[in-house]
């Protein structure tokens, strides 16, 4: 198993764009963090959220939206469900 913890710097200076508690593609656009393991479709299980996020191909490196790592809940820690 793998675990990732993603926390976002400077979140305060973000918090004008949050608005509805919800940190997803307003925020985020298509930022994303690339992962270490190299397989497209590794799916991760926020603990703190329950939520499945799926490792996808972003412009040549495998990686995580984070608009979908941090939807719902600023900080996530993921660990691989396969």
């Amino acid at each position: 198993m793998a675990v990732l913890a993603i926390t976002p710097r400077f979140l305060t200076e973000l918090a004008p764009m949050i608005g509805q508690r919800q940190f997803g593609d307003e925020v985020w656009a298509d930022t994303h963090v690339v992962v270490p393991i190299h397989e497209d479709k590794r799916k991760y299980c926020n603990v703190f959220t329950g939520e499945n996020v799926t490792a996808k191909n972003l412009y040549g490196q495998t990686g995580l939206r984070l608009a979908e790592v941090f939807r719902y809940f600023p900080v996530a820690l993921l660990a691989t469900t396969q």
